[in-house]
């Protein structure tokens, strides 16, 4: 999920040089040096841009020569799917958290509404899913942070996670679509639809960044 919370993005200047991030040295500044070959400006290690089919295809780091950066394709773009993944959160939260403020109201009130059947299911599997999905950030901070929890011990921590989300959005995706079928007016089906659609994103964003595949080689 790094690339998608914090990829690192380059910025070309007009004098040909790039502003590239690396870890614990900030934003730096790279001159091209020879075709495709760029110098550091603060410690003189080098970078260089491997090319296939005339596009950048990896790119390589004096300082870290066991790891390789590559782009991010279209459908993996945090550059439309982390505002994506942001509104379907709001969404869900929205519908989550309907459920404990539409009972103080009633509370407040002193009016009995009928329960409407798997209604408040499926509230409560929306606000589990924010929540699960709002535990991976600290998870991988964490994990960044501590080179010795890259190990065997965080393992039941992910698999756990995994697990979880991966039961809920279950869960969360076929209560929608009885819901939906079950809607009693037009508003609260095109409501639905749209928190069908948000869960869509949390599915695409879970596939298209391996989090289901419970594999624990990193």
């Amino acid at each position: 999920l790094a690339s998608l919370l914090a990829p690192i993005v380059d910025t070309a200047n007009p004098d040909g040089s790039l502003i590239l991030p690396f870890p614990a040295r900030g934003m730096v500044r790279w001159r091209e040096i020879a075709p495709f070959v760029w110098k550091a400006d603060d410690k003189g290690d080098k970078m260089q841009v491997l090319l296939r089919d005339g596009r950048p295809a990896m790119i390589g780091f004096d300082a870290a020569p066991p790891a390789a950066f590559l782009p991010i394709p279209w459908w993996r773009s945090p550059g439309w799917l982390v505002p994506a993944l942001g509104i379907a959160l709001l969404m869900l939260l929205a519908e989550g958290l309907s459920l404990p403020v539409g009972a103080i109201a009633r509370r407040a009130m002193d009016v009995t509404v009928a329960p409407v059947p798997w209604r408040r299911s499926f509230r409560l599997a929306c606000l589990s899913v924010v929540v699960l999905a709002l535990a991976y950030p600290p998870l991988i901070a964490s994990l960044s942070n501590d080179a010795d929890a890259l190990s065997g011990r965080s393992d039941p921590v992910l698999l756990t996670l995994e697990v979880l989300t991966l039961g809920v959005l279950v869960i969360a995706t076929l209560l929608a679509g009885v819901q939906w079928r079950r809607s009693s007016s037009q508003w609260r089906s095109v409501w639905i639809a749209t928190l069908i659609a948000s869960l869509g994103v949390l599915w695409w964003t879970g596939l298209a960044f391996r989090l289901f595949n419970f594999n624990l080689n990193y």
